[in-house]
């Protein structure tokens, strides 16, 4: 999910519908970008915080309160802290200017400063800097953990009957063929405050309810998986022809829908407005579903290049976007629309990596950036990662040889 979020940000410059707080615009333009955007925007967030959920309580039964709070301030607190430090140096310089191609400079926040008719911004301090308001997520997952921290301190040796009803509960609905049509029908609730046909993405750093009325179902969900890993496989069972063939059918009505209403905000119609929220909430379980039951299916067997890649996400997703901007911004005007997107996204995703394998891999970056500091000399073989999950499992969580087995029984 952090390294889909290369290929989108590289994408938002050659959509039609570009963001119009996005700094680069690319005379190239074609609707396969919003296409995509589109359909990352459904699931890919969501994903996110609800992995969020599940190891966020992962952590906080393997490492205790005290241990949770200071892995996920080194993980977490600490980047969002530097973000926004190199955010507040780079706003103070006055005379910072950014041109793109085909278009005359722009100085920020000129171009994000377009409030909505109903939200008041007080001051450009607030807004996240082009550079780095890909760090957004960080704010809300750090608030996310607050709130998991409370309800383990108020939960704590008293909750237990309490959760286990909502467990049954959940476990006998995530059973019902019919599950992803209620999960969507609360997503659609969730959505209806937002004020684009897509999930908003914050641009204040003032925290906003809509993104916790959203994305707080999703964390909640994760942690419960985790409480009972059980939901996992029974997740993973909606993996199916049936709910494919779904995602398909409901992913081209929305489209539909979509070409439509054309350059119409959203709200300007309300039937419009529940049909287009409807659809898309079905869209984003079934995507859900998809990628949970093919993970749990497909990927039960160590990989090493996956491991890597995992590790190497964060810091990759953490620094890429000045890059990404900066490639739109030099790369000659000749070169055609499609090739200029893949140059930029093949350098940023090359120099990404090539940034954490020489300067965070091997070394103290890697305890915040990165996941454990391998050495040199290992050599990432399947079954010495093996040996490092058997050392130290993962309390609670399930294994992946159990996960695999589980799967082979669902099928």
């Amino acid at each position: 999910m952090m390294l889909l979020g290369i290929v989108l940000h590289t994408a938002n410059a050659h959509a039609i519908g570009c963001p119009h707080w996005w700094p680069v615009t690319d005379r190239y333009r074609h609707g396969i970008f919003d296409l995509f955007s589109f359909a990352t925007h459904s699931f890919r967030m969501e994903v996110f915080f609800l992995l969020s959920g599940f190891f966020g309580r992962l952590l906080l039964r393997r490492y205790g309160l005290s241990g949770f709070v200071v892995n996920r301030g080194r993980r977490v607190l600490l980047p969002l802290a530097i973000g926004i430090v190199l955010m507040v140096a780079v706003q103070s310089g006055a005379s910072w200017y950014f041109t793109a191609p085909g278009t005359a400079p722009a100085r920020f926040p000129d171009y994000v400063c377009i409030p909505w008719p109903s939200e008041v911004v007080v001051s450009a301090v607030h807004l996240w800097h082009p550079w780095f308001c890909h760090l957004w997520f960080l704010e809300y997952l750090s608030l996310f953990y607050v709130a998991m921290v409370l309800l383990d301190v108020v939960l704590s040796g008293r909750g237990s009957r309490w959760l286990d009803s909502w467990e049954r509960r959940l476990a006998w609905l995530i059973r019902q063929a019919w599950m992803p049509l209620a999960a969507a029908a609360v997503t659609m609730v969730a959505l209806l405050p937002m004020r684009s046909w897509v999930v908003d993405t914050p641009l204040s750093m003032v925290p906003q309810c809509r993104f916790f009325l959203y994305y707080g179902p999703f964390v909640a969900l994760g942690w419960m998986m985790h409480r009972n890993t059980g939901l996992l496989t029974s997740m993973a069972r909606h993996w199916n022809r049936r709910n494919s063939i779904g995602l398909v059918l409901s992913a081209g009505v929305l489209a539909g829908l979509l070409w439509n209403v054309g350059s119409v905000p959203a709200h300007a119609s309300w039937i419009t407005t529940f049909a287009i929220r409807a659809v898309s909430s079905l869209c984003t379980w079934l995507a859900l579903l998809q990628i949970l039951g093919a993970v749990v299916v497909m990927l039960g067997k160590p990989s090493p290049m996956l491991r890597y890649l995992a590790d190497a996400s964060y810091w990759c997703y953490l620094v890429h976007l000045p890059i990404v901007l900066w490639l739109q911004g030099a790369l000659p005007p000749g070169l055609t629309g499609m090739i200029r997107f893949g140059v930029v996204l093949l350098i940023a995703t090359a120099v990404s990596l090539a940034s954490y394998h020489l300067f965070v891999r091997y070394t103290l970056l890697n305890e915040v950036f990165g996941s454990r500091r391998p050495t040199r000399a290992a050599t990432a073989t399947g079954a010495e990662i093996q040996a490092c999950q058997d050392a130290e499992p993962l309390s609670e969580a399930p294994s992946s040889a159990g996960l695999a087995a589980n799967s082979r029984v669902m099928r």
